[in-house]
């Protein structure tokens, strides 16, 4: 199982929203780990995919924030973080736990979080900046995210 290496999980010492984190957490890697388990025999493809090279990104300076449906988006642009989270966003990598539960635990506080960098092609987001924030709205159910979009042709 999962060992929480810098948050308590003491009900006396530990506030609701980190609790909460910590149970989102839980849920999301252990589901990961049932993918992961299910991936093995065949069953579907585990890593976020990673935009084709082939593509242009056109900066169409745009720097103001539109909602995306988090269904939307479907990997990552750059191929730094494919490894660590899986096709639901869901965390793969003990590594991302900390960035993880200082998230959520800033959006279980009510706090606003800049909105993720995305590049899109066609009907489908890459993430550029925020794959943390998008996988802790996945956690939390969140149907759209705030994202800053450049196009890719």
């Amino acid at each position: 199982m999962t060992v929480y290496t810098n948050y308590t999980t003491s009900a006396q010492t530990t506030d609701y929203a980190t609790q909460n984190a910590l149970q989102l957490y839980a849920n999301a890697t252990y589901q990961s780990a049932i993918d992961k388990v299910l991936s093995l025999v065949g069953r579907g493809r585990r890593a976020l995919a990673t935009m084709s090279k082939a593509h242009t990104v056109v900066n169409n300076g745009a720097r103001e924030a539109v909602r995306v449906p988090l269904q939307a988006i479907c990997g990552s642009a750059n191929g730094g973080r494919t490894h660590d989270f899986d096709t639901q966003f869901r965390p793969m990598q003990t590594r991302t736990q900390d960035r993880w539960l200082s998230v959520a635990i800033a959006r279980q506080r009510g706090r606003q979080l800049p909105p993720v960098e995305l590049v899109q092609v066609n009907d489908s987001y890459y993430i550029v900046d925020g794959h943390h924030r998008v996988s802790v709205a996945a956690a939390m159910q969140d149907s759209h995210i705030d994202a800053v979009v450049v196009v890719a042709h």
